[in-house]
């Protein structure tokens, strides 16, 4: 007789390692986000013996294939998703083996860090163009204008809201990665400056860009403008373990905005630390077009 038991959607993971097909026992699954990163981390935990991964040749060489399916409470697939990941880096212990055949469970506990393939190749595309004298296009425009004629057809999530009104007379765009060129026109990476000259702003405020493995779409806004547009994100529920709540279960799970936990949330405010370290008056030389120079003076909130 089939089981009546009442069940909850759930996922079922597989991922194996190289042409190969190692397989892998996932312990534990993490999709990290960071308005930091233009890209996604997946962080597993896997149980295997470090004596297969020298065996095989396993350390960052191969990529991972993951298999996600979302099945519903009656084990109907809803979503299946396939992703091809990198290996960044592997942390793994080697634990003590008995002298013959393995340790009674045999298995040491690696934390594998990856990105997925498809939007790393997006964001790595070279790049290279010329925007002669007499364009007149905001810095808006020109990554608009660059990721249309090198990364056509490509799925995005773009919003022009608070950009950057100032026309750039005429402006190179020297042969480097698209990420690069995007860090190169905001002028917020230190080190992409220093070798290719500082640069305008996109926004208004704060830019947020990264390329999202699904549907490998590049998302770029005004970080500022969006989170003062939009009032939430998503809702987390937190449900004691073993409730069976039918209207959160129901309600999550199903789109981005509403998820639930058995676990605690742990709140991190860490405001007054980063206006001690920055100080709470700061003063700049602004280089203006219509004139020499001015001083403007940032105050702390």
């Amino acid at each position: 007789m089939a089981d009546q038991r009442k069940t909850r959607p759930y996922y079922t993971i597989t991922c194996t390692i190289g042409e190969n097909k190692f397989p892998v026992d996932i312990y534990k699954l993490e999709f990290r986000n960071s308005i930091m990163a233009p890209l996604q981390e997946v962080v597993m935990w896997i149980r295997a013996n470090a004596e297969d991964f020298v065996l095989h040749d396993l350390y960052g060489k191969k990529d991972l294939k993951l298999n996600l399916k979302f099945m519903s409470e009656t084990t109907e697939e809803l979503e299946n998703i396939d992703l091809d990941l990198i290996i960044t880096s592997i942390r793994s212990p080697f634990s003590q083996k008995q002298s013959k055949g393995t340790s009674p469970h045999g298995e040491d506990l690696f934390v594998l860090h990856n990105i997925v393939k498809q939007p790393y190749n997006i964001l790595k595309t070279r790049v290279n163009e010329i925007f002669e004298v007499g364009s007149n296009k905001t810095p808006f425009e020109i990554v608009g204008a660059v990721l249309g004629k090198y990364i056509p057809g490509i799925n995005t999530e773009i919003i022009p809201a608070n950009s950057n009104p100032d026309q750039m007379w005429q402006f190179l765009v020297p042969p480097m990665s698209f990420i690069d060129h995007i860090r190169y026109v905001d002028g917020t990476d230190e080190e992409v400056s220093k070798k290719f000259g500082p640069g305008v702003g996109i926004y208004k405020g704060p830019a947020f860009y990264q390329c999202k493995w699904e549907d490998n779409t590049f998302c770029m806004w005004d970080l500022k403008n969006a989170i003062q547009s939009k009032p939430k994100d998503y809702t987390v529920f937190i449900t004691a373990e073993g409730g069976q709540d039918e209207y959160i279960f129901k309600k999550t799970g199903k789109t981005s905005e509403y998820y639930h936990t058995h676990q605690n949330l742990n709140n991190v405010h860490r405001s007054n630390q980063d206006l001690i370290k920055n100080a709470f008056y700061n003063n700049f030389l602004a280089k203006p077009k219509k004139y020499l120079y001015s001083w403007q003076t940032f105050t702390g909130q």
